[in-house]
């Protein structure tokens, strides 16, 4: 099948793509940020209530370990690594209400608060659009909208009150998201999965295939770029909540009368 030749060179150059842009594109380092003290028993409560929400749905109603197969799932664990790794680094600042510079945990996490937003969007997109309407049979449960809409809704809470803002250093890594889940999708068709693809568009036997991968990876970056411009909503109206550079720190101090010569 000479589409799952093409197809393996696409995942390579995806995987090439990321990595580059990774390493060409890291997120700022000269920033500020000011721990969110008025908010801090809100976003203590609300991620709390997540995890917990999260951990039901995923370990209740979720098919574990079956449905690992799904992109679907991918997302919402890493959602829920997220919101656990937010409530440690909340609960070891709250003390702290001066501004600080942003450390190498604080990129950290506002990279993956990057990754889970934007592919929300477009797991829930794909979802409503494409897979329900072609799975006639499918019944809609409390837990399958949890998964593909209500975790988009909290989510864009979440960036209203965060200290983060969506950015295009995040680029490389949507590209080597869908491609780690498309390698990992192969390994388990010939092993774990006897034969079975996770979604159609995945199969290597269609002529299509080719498109279907490039299209699926293309789309992550779109998604990433919607994400980017409600950040930069963010920055005009809820500029409080949104690191700053050490220059827009800077000017906010600088007096008239300091400027003067």
């Amino acid at each position: 099948m000479w589409q799952s030749y093409v197809d393996a060179v696409i995942i390579v150059i995806v995987v090439a793509a990321g990595f580059w842009s990774i390493r060409r594109f890291p997120p700022p380092t000269t920033e500020i940020t000011t721990p969110r003290t008025s908010s801090f028993n809100f976003l203590l409560i609300f991620r709390s209530l997540i995890v917990i929400a999260n951990l039901v749905s995923l370990i209740g109603y979720s098919g574990l370990p079956r449905a690992f197969r799904y992109y679907t799932l991918w997302n919402f664990i890493l959602q829920t690594i997220y919101y656990v790794l937010m409530l440690s680094y909340q609960l070891r600042h709250r003390n702290e209400s001066k501004e600080v510079p942003t450390d190498t945990e604080f990129r950290a996490l506002n990279t993956l608060f990057d990754i889970c937003i934007s592919v929300s969007f477009l797991v829930c997109l794909v979802f409503w659009a494409v897979v329900h309407p072609t799975s006639p049979g499918q019944v809609i449960t409390l837990n399958l909208v949890y998964q593909h809409g209500i975790n988009c809704v909290l989510l864009l809470i979440e960036l209203a009150f965060n200290g983060f803002v969506v950015r295009g250093s995040t680029f490389g890594y949507t590209l080597l998201f869908p491609a780690l889940y498309g390698i990992l999708s192969w390994i388990g068709h010939e092993t774990w999965l006897n034969g079975v693809w996770p979604y159609k568009f995945l199969d290597i036997s269609s002529p299509a295939s080719p498109g279907w991968y490039i299209g699926v990876v293309l789309v992550h970056p779109i998604f990433l770029w919607v994400a980017i411009q409600l950040s930069k909503l963010k920055r005009r109206f809820r500029p409080q909540f949104c690191p700053r550079s050490h220059e827009e720190a800077l000017a906010s101090v600088i007096t008239p009368k300091d400027s003067v010569v």
